[in-house]
């Protein structure tokens, strides 16, 4: 690879239809088309890219030969076929060079010099913009400043105002034959979960809880299930083997409390039918 490359990209745009439909390269024989696809790749890869170099001389017919991995005998009527039929261009200098190789590279050149007087411009006004935000920044945050400093106290005010209401509107009188202490975990897990249960939530469990009591279930036994298995809601005690309290637990978590359960249930009645 030659360090002192003109275009540095390893790639070129190439127009199949342009190279198609190029008459006087379709004149050619398939040796010479070939011989050409060796030369474009050379001349992509010269240090003037575009011309037919070796470092910064004309190559010579020996020297392309060897690139091709051929002979001057074989390469030379090649070239002169190439020559006939124009595909090729050659300077004042002798050198051969494609044209629109030469000519997208000028374009390329001239982009990459705008581009840069450009990226310039810009820098010259990011900085003068972010001088323009720094000076408005700073008067807004004195201005912050102030205006916090005068109404701090009143916001903190508010704000415990608003944690004792928060407190007062989830307190709940619990009946007699729950444990607060295992009634405050079960709120707890429900916190931890992120399902925080609202004073209309814990109403609707203390009414599930007395219906499962007046079943025969343990109000705290079933509240220190839901705890131990971090169940949103409350559900009857149940007599399970220990793979088929894995295979609920499972399903609990693939498909959720309610759908796992239900699934559980169908599962269990299937086996019980024989199915």
């Amino acid at each position: 690879m030659d360090n002192g490359r003109q275009d540095k990209k390893p790639w070129d745009k190439w127009y199949w239809q342009d190279y198609l439909s190029d008459t006087g390269l379709a004149a050619c024989s398939l040796a010479a088309q070939g011989l050409w696809m060796r030369m474009l790749a050379i001349m992509a890869r010269s240090k003037k890219k575009g011309y037919l170099l070796d470092g910064n001389q004309n190559m010579t017919m020996e020297i392309l030969a060897r690139l091709v991995g051929s002979t001057i005998q074989e390469v030379k009527p090649l070239l002169e076929e190439l020559k006939q039929h124009e595909v090729f261009s050659i300077s004042d200098d002798g050198i051969i060079y494609n044209r629109r190789m030469v000519r997208e590279a000028e374009i390329s050149e001239k982009r990459a010099e705008a581009g840069k007087i450009g990226g310039l411009s810009k820098k010259q006004k990011s900085s003068k913009s972010q001088a323009n935000t720094l000076a408005r920044s700073a008067s807004a945050s004195a201005s912050a400043s102030v205006y916090a400093s005068v109404y701090a106290s009143e916001y903190e005010e508010e704000e415990k105002g608003m944690e004792k209401e928060t407190k007062k509107a989830v307190q709940i009188e619990l009946p007699s034959w729950i444990d607060p202490s295992i009634w405050n975990d079960y709120l707890e897990m429900r916190k931890k979960i992120r399902k925080p249960a609202t004073q209309k939530a814990q109403e609707l469990i203390i009414k599930k809880l007395e219906q499962l009591k007046l079943s025969g279930q343990d109000p705290n036994r079933v509240l220190e299930q839901s705890i131990e298995n971090s169940w949103q809601g409350v559900f009857p005690l149940k007599e399970v083997s220990e793979d088929q309290d894995l295979e609920l637990k499972r399903l609990i978590i693939g498909w959720g409390e309610m759908e796992g359960r239900r699934r559980y249930e169908q599962m269990k009645k299937a086996r019980e039918e024989g199915l």
